[in-house]
């Protein structure tokens, strides 16, 4: 099959895949699934662990491939193209999955296994694995009669509709709340390389003059402690607060419709709700256990939270302030901070150049972790801005490869910050493992220094707690323990850790 996601390059060759290769690509990999799959539910002799369970954890492979490369896509290089083929990728996926899961053969070669597994010798690991395919095989509705397992897949494929429609409105409700500037003054306060970006917005969007803000959380949150003009404060939280509430890009009546989905399913597989099916298998395990936790910790927070605003108004009055509104508050806890308690999130930023962090970051890496990072320039990247090291655990011996895309780049990258995985390694074609770190700064004009606030480094570190996990994943025996494919109290220690490591290493 000529297609540019079956190259035998060893990274994926980001300057020659085609877009409308994707669904053929898949389409392809699920008609080698499928034939997979038959050899293990089809094979004559008795199951056992060997030829029936363990054969699953190489199952989905090939489909992976693509799906990881496609999911890429779609957060770093998505266009109108991606953005439409979403909802056929994941039926796709979906119902080629629920086929497998909900196979009433497979199903009784599966529980003659599972039913045997205490005289079976399994070590801690067969173990595992065994309980996560029980567990992954009824969440696909296979223990349902064959009426609930067609609800569960209408329902999958409903949802999937459903919130497709969801981002796509998310992601034009931030154009539609954008509003334009015309007066400088209104952004007093606001930082030059920040005012140089919505100037560009607003020469994209076809305006001669003027700044262009779009909304999007994180710059949001952190504007709202730098601005001085309190109308533009209230203008950026509003239309923040607007994303996703205003036809025709409004979301209420889909999130009733996503949540009822998701009710209707777990009450179909057993739960008595979706929160106690979405708890299943976590640390806190019940409803009950989550509310208690809320309990204790409710009066504490909001007895210092109410303490903390008396503190600030009183001394907004006392500064002959205004009584603060919600677009205030940050505003005002910043100049605070400075003034009483001596500290300036703005004066350490000058401090915190991104290469710098960047450089941090790595020695704090290598140190701890043992691992060997290189920068290189013999691997495709979709954008000129875009970092690539190549990867050594020292420990291990072992190599991958870590991308790094800092900036935001508003009509093709989702925002905010996130870590994901562009391959998983193979031994037998010698592909490495590729990890990707995820930052949305905006990069000013000209040769201005890009700076972060204490913030974003902390976002950095978390992030690159994933990454650490990506890139030396895991001496586990099965392909599906390793790295980030692991339930998130697991997953989320790493990059907890490692944001509290960023500024209190002790």
């Amino acid at each position: 099959m000529n297609n540019t996601l079956f190259s035998n390059d060893l990274v994926p060759n980001f300057t020659a895949i085609k877009e409308d290769d994707f669904l053929p690509a898949l389409k392809a990999t699920i008609e080698n699934v499928q034939e997979k799959f038959k050899e293990i539910r089809d094979n004559p002799a008795a199951p056992t662990f060997e030829n029936t369970v363990k054969p699953f954890d190489a199952l989905y492979n090939d489909m992976d491939t693509v799906s990881l490369v496609f999911w890429h896509y779609y957060l770093n290089i998505r266009s109108e193209n991606i953005q439409n083929m979403t909802g056929d990728f994941e039926t796709l996926c979906n119902d080629a999955t629920s086929e497998i899961s909900q196979d009433s053969e497979m199903g009784a070669r599966f529980a003659a296994v599972y039913d045997a597994k205490d005289t079976l010798g399994l070590d801690s690991q067969d173990l595992w694995f065994l309980e996560n395919l029980k567990k992954s095989f009824e969440r696909s509705g296979s223990l349902l009669a064959p009426e609930g397992q067609a609800r569960i897949n209408e329902i999958d494929n409903q949802m999937i509709i459903a919130c497709n429609q969801f981002n796509k409105n998310s992601h034009a409700a931030q154009k539609q709340q954008a509003f334009l500037v015309t007066d400088e003054s209104e952004l007093a306060g606001v930082p030059e390389d920040k005012k140089a970006s919505f100037r560009d917005a607003a020469k994209e969007a076809g305006h001669e003059k003027g700044w262009l803000f779009v909304p999007e959380r994180l710059m949001v949150d952190e504007l709202l402690a730098m601005a001085e003009n309190q109308g533009f404060r209230r203008k950026m939280h509003e239309a923040m607060d607007l994303v996703g509430k205003v036809a025709p890009h409004d979301n209420a009546g889909l999130i009733k419709e996503i949540h009822g989905l998701r009710d209707e399913r777990a009450k179909l597989l057993g739960y008595e709700n979706y929160a106690q099916s979405s708890l299943a298998g976590t640390m806190a395990g019940s409803v009950p256990n989550v509310q208690n936790l809320f309990d204790q910790t409710m009066e504490p927070l909001l007895f210092a939270f109410e303490s903390d605003m008396l503190t600030l108004q009183n001394w907004v009055d006392e500064n002959k302030g205004p009584k603060m509104e919600p677009w205030d508050v940050q505003f005002y806890a910043a100049r605070y901070r400075t003034e009483v308690l001596g500290y300036n999130d703005t004066e350490l930023s000058q401090y915190l150049e991104v290469n710098s962090v960047m450089s941090g970051w790595l020695e704090h890496a290598s140190k701890h972790m043992n691992m060997t990072f290189t920068k290189s320039d013999a691997y495709p990247v979709w954008n000129s801005e875009i970092l690539v090291y190549d990867v050594k655990d020292n420990k291990t011996g072992k190599n991958s490869i870590l991308y790094v895309d800092l900036f935001a780049r508003p009509d093709s990258k989702e925002g905010g910050a996130w870590m994901s995985e562009i391959q998983n390694a193979d031994a037998s074609s010698g592909k490495l493992n590729i990890t990707i770190m995820n930052m949305n700064l905006v990069k000013p004009e000209g040769n201005l220094p890009v700076l972060v606030s204490p913030g974003q480094v902390e976002t950095f570190f978390h992030e690159g707690g994933h990454a650490l996990n990506g890139l030396k994943g895991s001496e586990a025996k099965y392909s599906s323990a390793r790295g980030t494919g692991n339930g998130s109290d697991y997953v989320e220690i790493h990059s907890m850790m490692s944001e509290n490591w960023a500024f209190h290493p002790d």
